[in-house]
């Protein structure tokens, strides 16, 4: 289960790379249309076209990649229900403040998977890495055990 956790917070920010990466070639593009626009040299009407093209081809793939994003949050959102076992008295606490936005220091998030191992190894409990959900605080780690859910879970920030 740990693994899947790791894997699917690496999947979701190879998915966020390619997406930034996706944007500022959109934003070449467009300095490129304001360039032609500004030059109209020969052919500049079709060459701005084909670089239209190239936005809408972006664009689509944009959306594809957020959609993706969403549906790979809401597997880490089914992994927290079965963490937490559906009880809401312990996911609802745990959502406030929410930010549903990945870490912008990708090495901050490998910090935090480095704090829940050892903090797991150490007897803290099983680790729910709250960055792969929606419904989780982002930043957060829980231990709890998960045979025993009357004993408060611990949560780090």
């Amino acid at each position: 289960m740990w693994r899947f956790q790791t894997d699917l917070i690496d999947y979701q920010l190879k998915i966020r790379n390619v997406s930034n990466s996706a944007k500022k070639k959109k934003e070449g593009i467009k300095a490129k249309i304001v360039t032609q626009s500004k030059r109209k040299r020969k052919g500049w009407k079709e060459r701005i076209q084909k670089l239209q093209g190239e936005i809408e081809q972006l664009e689509t793939r944009l959306d594809l990649l957020q959609r993706i994003l969403i549906r790979a949050r809401h597997v880490g959102d089914a992994l927290a229900y079965l963490f937490f076992k559906g009880e809401e008295k312990w996911l609802a606490p745990l959502g406030n403040n929410s930010s549903n936005e990945l870490p912008d220091n990708e090495i901050s998030l490998k910090a935090v998977l480095r704090v829940a191992e050892g903090f797991s190894i150490a007897g803290a409990g099983y680790p729910l890495i709250h960055d792969a959900t929606n419904c989780l605080r982002v930043g957060d780690i829980t231990f709890c055990d998960i045979t025993n859910l009357d004993d408060n879970p611990l949560t780090v920030k």
